[in-house]
């Protein structure tokens, strides 16, 4: 059928296709039996248009909110693989829409979902095998439920990676009463080189190590971990360190069978369990330093 495409970008593995620009029902009809999960058809005229009942007729003339909505739920449809684009010659013809943008669009939805799967494809099995190797620390030094006394009556300061912590932290060292310190664990050699050992180190990074972010032997105050953190940081802290819960499955099936999630749960990255955890604390002001965004 390559006399009705202007382009085509096939997929191993997929079944469903999006259609840009009009299409014969013969077409249709073929193309429904090779893509069984379903054909998204973006064309001129939705009205009246016979088609395979497992087709969705877009209007080209769609705003572009309402078809990113739509290309998002159909990529969902099958998870294993994007779907196939075909392009119709009768667009070439039919200058009067906007075809252009739309594939632009649908291109960009498709990358986007390729680049997000194999990130995930990538780390899932680094999730899992830390998930194992730390499950022993996640069982026996999990966070305590109370320490909501820790910072009571204290000024707590949460440092982040961010430009601004070269300037900061000067101002962190001689001008404030000592705080209780929350780091991210990107900030550690910072941190080192201004003579300041934080109280915390939270990491929770499944591809971020110990190594990448500190010194040999440096290794101060107490970290906070996750069962998903590189499994170097428990390495190098010891006994000195306690995990968090967070969004994973495994965990879920522990909390199933007695094994409750700890009361804070880590969250998103470093920076940001970093904040959650001073507030756990129950410090009575939090500052932060180099948490620019």
């Amino acid at each position: 059928m390559s006399e009705i495409w202007l382009s085509e970008s096939n997929f191993d593995g997929s079944s469903s296709v999006i259609l840009l620009g009009d299409v014969p029902l013969e077409v249709l009809d073929l193309l429904s039996k090779e893509y069984p999960l379903g054909i998204l058809w973006i064309c001129s005229e939705t009205n009246n248009l016979e088609h395979p009942p497992n087709t969705r007729l877009i209007k080209c003339s769609s705003d572009s909110e309402k078809l990113s909505k739509i290309f998002s739920d159909f990529i969902l449809l099958n998870y294993s693989c994007v779907p196939s684009v075909k392009v119709s010659k009768a667009i070439s013809i039919d200058p009067s829409h906007n075809y252009a943008q739309i594939l632009d669009l649908i291109i960009s939805h498709i990358n986007s979902a390729m680049r997000a799967r194999k990130t995930r494809a990538e780390r899932g099995y680094i999730c899992q095998n830390q998930g194992f190797t730390n499950l022993a620390g996640y069982l026996s030094s999990r966070l305590p439920d109370n320490c909501d006394s820790i910072g009571k009556g204290v000024l707590g300061v949460v440092v982040g990676a961010g430009p601004s912590l070269d300037k900061t932290l000067p101002l962190l060292k001689d001008g404030l009463y000592r705080p209780i310190i929350v780091a991210a664990d990107s900030t550690l050699i910072a941190l080192k080189s201004a003579d300041i050992d934080p109280d915390f180190v939270v990491s929770i990074d499944p591809g971020k190590s110990f190594e990448s972010c500190s010194i040999s032997g440096y290794t101060p105050g107490i970290a906070i971990l996750s069962s998903q953190s590189h499994p170097s940081w428990a390495k190098q802290w010891g006994n000195n360190s306690c995990f968090l819960s967070g969004r994973v499955v495994t965990e879920d099936w522990l909390a199933e069978k007695g094994i409750s999630k700890t009361k804070l749960l880590a969250v998103n990255n470093a920076g940001l369990t970093a904040l959650a955890f001073a507030d756990f604390l129950n410090t009575a002001a939090i500052l932060t330093v180099g948490m620019d965004l």
